[in-house]
């Protein structure tokens, strides 16, 4: 375990289980357009999923809360893989992206409380700042979506 700048996250250390994702932690901590970022180990947050017809639960890297001025809270979900995690639960890492982009994130955003989220996968960790500051900017700038009942997502 990596110590956590308390400023940052709101454990004490941040669990990593490759020098990939200690290089996505480092970043994270030090990002302008993160608040706070937690490594999701022992949280329990999980997203539900069906694989070959069988209930499954995604258990994704990180959580990084960003830094946003208008009041709305914006979580960007961080995945470090190779391209499969079959330790953790069963499938590919590209099927679990899918129903999070696709099923999971318009669920929750539809729901109206949570604020908006996003979903990054790093397959490279040379690429992975700037495919979070990528992804960071893009949810940065959207904006709550009209859910037709008249609820502000905020």
């Amino acid at each position: 375990a990596e110590p956590a700048d308390p400023d940052c996250s709101p454990v004490t250390h941040v669990v990593v289980d490759s020098g990939w994702e200690k290089v996505i932690a480092k970043f994270l901590e030090e990002s302008n357009l993160v608040r706070s970022y937690v490594k999701n180990d022992g949280l329990h947050f999980y997203v539900p999923y069906t694989y070959q017809g069988m209930a499954a639960r995604y258990q994704p890297d990180f959580l990084a809360r960003l830094s946003s001025n208008d009041g709305l809270n914006r979580t960007l979900i961080v995945e470090v893989s190779g391209g499969v995690k079959r330790h953790h639960s069963p499938g590919t890492v590209k099927e679990k992206a899918e129903t999070v982009r696709t099923l999971w994130i318009p669920a929750v955003e539809r729901h109206g409380t949570h604020g908006l989220w996003g979903f990054v996968e790093i397959k490279d960790p040379s690429q992975g700042p700037r495919q979070i500051r990528e992804a960071a900017e893009e949810l940065l700038a959207r904006r709550v979506p009209n859910t037709g009942e008249g609820n502000a997502a905020a």
